[in-house]
């Protein structure tokens, strides 16, 4: 996980530095995005098994929930142009949204990714109508910003079995981009995080049938070109 992490900070950082070495406007790119009803998240399932005087207990929480509304910045740098219509791009992209669910609210979101773009968007000499984007990378989750109480899956507060709300993972995106009639340009844009691993169930554990999601995030968002 320590690996993750460094990974992580040390692509931030470099493209960071990309960006105050590039000339101004020439191979950065800024962008605000947003999302209604249309980013979910589900942490890892985590278990916990514990022995008191009235015997061996197992319980599993999971946080899962989707925003009613999110706000990103996405900041890209172009590390190498091919061509006017393609491009190698790193792209750092905070989000926050409005989530709750049963164990709190807020949601922050922060993927850090290698785009490979083409067409409109892909650099400021294209003069493509449409484009898009392909791309794939880390991304570091926190799910129920605020906690609304100390109350675990059980419903006791003698043993708190509180759910990991955060994590990171892999994480693909693509997007289609275009003109609209305003002349700005615009994106539509899917986001898959997946891959983070569940705490394995006992073999003992009876799951009465309930239904656990599988560790993943998800965003189809609109994106607007801020200096483009």
């Amino acid at each position: 996980m320590k690996k993750i992490y460094s990974l992580i900070a040390a692509v931030s950082i470099s493209t960071l530095s990309f960006a105050q070495d590039a000339a101004p406007n020439n191979k950065v790119f800024h962008s605000l995005g947003y999302a209604v009803y249309t980013e979910v998240a589900a942490g890892p399932v985590k278990v916990d098994s514990w022995i008191d005087q009235y015997g061996p207990h197992t319980e599993v929480a999971q946080d899962a929930g989707f925003s009613y509304f999110s706000m990103f910045y996405r900041f890209r740098y172009n590390v190498h142009e091919m061509n006017d219509n393609s491009a190698i791009g790193l792209s750092v992209t905070p989000d926050l949204g409005l989530a709750i669910t049963a164990y709190g609210a807020g949601y922050f979101n922060l993927p850090v990714m290698a785009e490979i773009e083409f067409g409109a968007g892909a650099t400021y000499n294209s003069t493509a109508e449409k484009g898009g984007l392909f791309g794939f990378g880390f991304e570091m989750n926190k799910l129920s910003l605020i906690n609304f109480n100390n109350i675990g899956s059980s419903g006791s507060t003698e043993h708190i079995v509180q759910p990991r709300n955060f994590w990171v993972q892999p994480v693909l995106t693509t997007g289609i981009r275009y003109w609209n009639k305003k002349n700005k340009m615009k994106e539509v844009n899917l986001k898959f995080g997946f891959g983070a691993k569940n705490d394995v169930l006992p073999a003992t554990y009876e799951t009465n049938g309930g239904f656990r999601f599988p560790p993943i995030t998800l965003r189809l968002s609109f994106v607007t070109f801020l200096n483009y």
